[in-house]
């Protein structure tokens, strides 16, 4: 046994001495980027709200959103747009009209948007971008979100829109809001 385990340490000993190490290294630096764009697709991109009373609020129909971009997960932002004699605005009064968005997995009531999901027409999260996405903004109850959305991965929209509480027109009045799609 003794004769064993000193076998086993000039083993050791002599596979360990002819190792060498290097004294100087060097490093190598890589760079690479991803190729494709940053990509949404909207289905549909309109929804006609028809006519409605004065002060009166109504949801959407669902807006499919999909990520299709080349492997890039995205984060969707938004902006409003004032619409003709309307004013976009925090809350509803003479000629001023709101319009909330927000993801969600089913058809929402006009009560579940809270206030976090009003666009705006200026003073944006991002100047270039719009109001970006979080767990919370944009989203009912945080179970479906705009924030960090994968690649192929779709999401239902919903608008609430708001009317003025009276109007100098009848309209008919385009409103238009912005999706962009950013890095989250």
């Amino acid at each position: 046994m003794k004769k064993f385990i000193g076998i086993l340490l000039g083993v050791i000993l002599i596979g360990s001495a002819s190792m060498a190490y290097a004294l100087n290294y060097g490093n190598v630096t890589l760079s690479v980027s991803v190729s494709g764009d940053l990509s949404i697709s909207i289905s549909p991109n309109t929804h006609d709200f028809g006519a409605l009373a004065p002060s009166a609020s109504a949801v959407s129909t669902a807006i499919t959103i999909t990520n299709d971009s080349a492997g890039y997960v995205q984060t969707y932002c938004f902006k409003g747009f004032d619409a003709g004699v309307w004013t976009l605005g925090a809350t509803q009064g003479a000629n001023t009209f709101t319009v909330a968005a927000a993801f969600h997995d089913s058809a929402p009531i006009a009560a579940d948007f809270g206030g976090e999901d009003l666009l705006k027409s200026s003073g944006w999260d991002d100047e270039d971008n719009g109001d970006i996405s979080t767990g919370t903004k944009f989203s009912i109850d945080g179970g479906a979100t705009g924030a960090s959305v994968g690649p192929g991965a779709t999401r239902s929209l919903y608008y609430r829109l708001g009317m003025p509480t009276s109007s100098t027109t009848t309209g008919p009045l385009n409103i238009t809001t912005t999706i962009t799609a950013i890095l989250p």
